[in-house]
């Protein structure tokens, strides 16, 4: 037995490992309980007779890294399995040939089944037949592939809405198309003849059916409405035996209940979920056709019916409109709102007042040589040494004006002093915006309320009760109060937006809107200690275009507030006002924008479509 090198005896370990796992998730997607057993290689008994040649084997080496450098191209695992195929022919006796050889093919296997089960959902049952076909042959033990491909041909048809299921037919008439004008006076039975004979329907006569004289003059009728017109002349009914034959009755109660022939039908109907649905149905039908035997199946989602074909095809129009899903609209409501605010100062503080005092009364407090400083001060003979102590003593009374800046005026006794207040210049503007956008869709059906909301709760207390626990000895140092819990009471307010709305198709794309919008949110007020919450709200009916956006409602507020301060009369001063005096200006504005946007999901049914048929006296 000859060995693979070390190197691609490992790079084709590694695929097999790599193989497997793919076939098992191909597997497991597949529905597949557990992937189809890999048979165990063969190992060929060598003898002398059996032996494999060195050429065999040389080429079965190049064969195996061909194919390993076939399988890493997706689109050449064909063609990686020949070649795996091939060598493991050539060299049967090694292990790892055979072994990656029935990886790839259960490989191949997957995706003839994956391919497959596509294209069956897909309803093209002739390339899934012939995907599951290259599948069985490749692993004709693969029942899975056998399954499917019984499926593909045996599959019933998936149900639609108010789709029939079962349907015991009965003949139908095939007159010939077009319009006929008749002119005719004589007897019912010759009546009916001619117009079975002008659109090539032979007439059979009951014995029930009695003749009698009439008159019978329309122009340009088909074949349905001049037999529905003679039908009521005659008092008659009809009975159709095969696609070219009918049969004329009397249209009474004894002949219909013996002649008249009974249909069974099934209707399948998905969209009525609950039983109330079905009874809804059932009443409507009932009381429009006056069916006597229908019942219904709520757990399988159908209704039969008994009746004649006539009523039956009105019974399948009348639920097909029933089960047909109300219009839907997505209705698209942006609120915009955009604050600005805006703050502007310019002028000059001046001092507008001042205070006055006497200096020797000032000097006098502040301690008992004050009297001595004031003479020498008055003197001019104060020493390094007075000044300091005079420091100092200013620097006890923090109070006094004599430590700010002051000016003087007067003369001994009545001399007194003007304390001078700071005066300041001010150049200051400050101007802020804020944009924010809320967008919301909501879904709604016609003539059903959708409410949408989105925000918090918040708690606001509305009150505090407190229970005191008397007649427990406390140990000392806790207070009294520390038996008495406090237990809050508070309401749940509802914060930020909720929308409420109806709509209604009123025409081909007019969608009419009762909408009901509210928005919630905390203000900058508080009044005992309880937050104030700003509401907005909108109620009304509006009408749209599909997909026209309209403005639902806007609000506008503004505020602005200036101030003046300065020296009084000069500050009107045109020229002097900004040098004496100083001027405010604080302006708000704050806009909201409410933008709604209807689009028709689902309308109501087209006008071309049949929503109408004739029912007579008979059929």
């Amino acid at each position: 037995m000859v060995t693979v090198s070390g190197r691609k005896l490992q790079s084709a370990r590694v695929l097999a490992i790599a193989c497997w796992l793919v076939f098992c998730a191909a597997g497991n997607c597949l529905g597949q309980t557990a992937p189809p057993a890999i048979p165990a290689a063969k190992t060929a008994k060598t003898d002398e007779s059996q032996a494999t040649s060195k050429a065999d084997i040389k080429k079965s080496e190049k064969l195996f890294s061909r194919a390993l450098r076939l399988h890493s191209d997706e689109n050449k695992i064909e063609e990686s399995f020949a070649a795996f195929e091939e060598s493991a022919a050539l060299n049967p006796t090694e292990v790892t040939y055979a072994t990656t050889r029935e990886f790839v093919r259960q490989e191949l296997v997957s995706q003839h089944l994956k391919r497959g089960n596509a294209l069956l959902e897909q309803n093209r049952q002739v390339e899934a037949s012939a995907e599951f076909r290259q599948a069985l042959a490749l692993d004709p033990s693969n029942a899975f592939a056998e399954q499917r491909l019984q499926d593909t041909w045996g599959a019933a048809p998936q149900r639609t809405a108010a789709q029939s299921v079962e349907f015991a037919g009965e003949p139908e008439l095939a007159p010939k198309p077009g319009a006929q004008s008749f002119t005719f006076r004589g007897d019912t039975r010759q009546l009916m003849q001619n117009i079975g004979r002008a659109f090539g329907i032979d007439v059979i006569f009951d014995e029930s059916f009695t003749t009698r004289q009439t008159r019978f003059n329309v122009p340009d009728v088909d074949f349905t409405h001049a037999l529905q017109i003679a039908r009521q002349v005659t008092h008659s009914f009809i009975l159709p035996v095969t696609p070219t034959q009918m049969l004329v009755a009397a249209d009474t109660q004894d002949v219909r209940r013996r002649l008249e022939r009974m249909s069974l039908k099934t209707f399948y109907i998905p969209t009525a979920g609950s039983p109330q649905d079905f009874q809804e149905i059932v009443q409507v039908l009932r009381a429009m056709l006056d069916i006597r035997f229908i019942t219904a199946n709520p757990s399988a989602a159908t209704v039969t019916i008994r009746a004649p074909g006539e009523v039956l095809r009105a019974a399948g129009q009348i639920i097909d409109n029933l089960s047909e899903g109300r219009p839907q609209v997505l209705l698209e409501i942006r609120a915009l709102q955009v604050s600005e605010s805006m703050s502007r100062n310019i002028g000059v503080n001046l001092p507008l007042s001042f205070t006055i005092f006497n200096l020797n009364t000032e000097l006098r407090a502040l301690g008992p040589n004050a009297q001595d400083l004031i003479n020498r001060f008055n003197a001019g003979t104060l020493t390094p040494a007075d000044l300091a102590a005079a420091q100092a003593a200013l620097a006890a009374s923090q109070n006094s004006p004599l430590t700010k800046g002051f000016a003087t005026f007067g003369g001994g006794t009545t001399k007194f002093g003007v304390v001078i207040p700071a005066s300041s210049v001010q150049l200051g503007y400050d101007k802020s915006a804020t944009t924010s956008l809320q967008h919301m869709t909501l879904r709604a059906e016609q003539g059903h309320a959708a409410t949408f909301r989105v925000g918090d709760r918040f708690p606001v207390i509305t009150g505090t009760f407190s229970s005191a626990l008397s007649g427990i000895q406390l140990p000392a140092g806790i207070p009294q109060s520390a038996l008495q819990p406090i237990t809050p009471s508070f309401n749940y307010e509802d914060l930020g937006i909720t929308l409420k709305a109806t709509p209604s198709l009123t025409g081909e794309s007019d969608v009419t809107m009762q909408l009901e919008l509210q928005i919630k949110a905390l203000g900058a007020l508080q009044f005992n200690a309880i937050p104030v919450i700003s509401n907005r709200e909108f109620k009304g009916t509006i009408t749209l275009r599909d997909g026209q956006t309209s403005v639902m409602a806007g609000s506008i507020d503004q505020s602005e507030t200036k101030s003046l301060s300065g020296m009084p009369w000069l500050s009107r001063v045109p020229g002097l006002r900004h040098a004496v005096s100083s001027t405010s200006k604080q302006t708000s504005t704050s806009q909201l924008l409410l933008l709604v946007t209807p689009h028709i999901l689902r309308a109501k049914r087209d006008k071309d479509q049949k929503t109408e048929s004739y029912l007579g006296s008979g059929n």
